[in-house]
């Protein structure tokens, strides 16, 4: 199986205050320490309000990984586009299969559809998540790579959504 870098976007503005970014922590753990093997893949985590924070850089890592979710606290505004800009940094180099996976509960304050398009050219795998209500599923379904969008109800349903995903993902670099 070929190694894949994939770089996880996780929205932490202040629509995902509560359970939604509990929920969200707990998928990820699991995504970290079940569904990828860190032996072979690499993941960096970006989490993203007003501003992209770089939680980890890629990372075999499921332990330093799991830690700076603690860190990640809800506040401001969903910006996609510079953690999409952070997320093409961290895989310039890489030579391995690239992905990156945004999980949000909102709508982008930006329009990152044509960054997003730009990303996918280069050979970059989008994946887009979105939860609830509130989410611009049009948005999302435009910034993904095509049949990679995934609306879900609330974040409870990320962990199986993830599975999902991954699966997919294998299968394409099997």
């Amino acid at each position: 199986q070929q190694p894949m870098d994939i770089v996880v976007l996780l929205d932490s503005s202040g629509s995902m205050d509560g359970p939604a970014i509990k929920e969200a922590k707990q998928a990820c753990q699991y995504l970290f320490n079940e569904l990828i093997d860190l032996k072979l893949h690499r993941i960096a985590l970006i989490n993203f309000d007003n501003t992209p924070y770089l939680c980890s850089s890629l990372s075999h890592d499921a332990c330093a990984l799991t830690d700076c979710l603690d860190k990640i606290s809800p506040d401001g505004g969903t910006y996609m586009i510079p953690a999409l800009k952070m997320a093409r940094g961290i895989l310039t180099d890489s030579t391995n299969a690239k992905v990156v996976i945004i999980v949000t509960d909102g709508n982008p304050l930006d329009m990152p559809r044509e960054f997003a398009e730009r990303i996918i050219a280069s050979g970059v795998r989008v994946i887009a998540i979105g939860a609830g209500s509130n989410i611009n599923a049009y948005t999302l379904q435009a910034i993904a790579s095509p049949d990679d969008y995934y609306k879900i109800n609330n974040m409870q349903e990320l962990k199986e959504t993830f599975k999902t995903v991954v699966n997919k993902i294998m299968e394409a670099k099997a």
